[in-house]
């Protein structure tokens, strides 16, 4: 099993990725992470995800990787993704 995290969670490229990723046997999106403050469900942003995907949200923070990842989508503005790829790379994450 191949556990996926995505990066920029709430934006729309982000959703179309989850849709897919659904669909993908061997995939278990494992990590769902966020620039936005809050706690709060994908499917509160997404409801057409509430029956398929209904897991938190994480605020992410630079320097704090969520464990156990084999590989990251990130879908934030280039600038900003910038400051997260590096680390990612670093750390083994595709």
């Amino acid at each position: 099993m191949i556990k996926v995290g995505i990066i920029g969670a709430t934006a729309y490229t982000s959703r179309e990725i989850i849709k897919i990723l659904l669909r993908h046997p061997d995939v278990d999106i494992s990590y769902l992470g966020t620039r936005r403050e809050g706690n709060f469900k994908i499917s509160e942003i997404f409801p057409v995800l509430e029956d398929t995907l209904d897991m938190p949200c994480s605020q992410m923070v630079l320097d704090d990787l969520p464990n156990g990842l084999d590989m990251v989508f990130v879908t934030l503005p280039p600038v900003v993704a910038m400051q997260y790829v590096p680390m990612f790379l670093n750390a083994g994450i595709r």
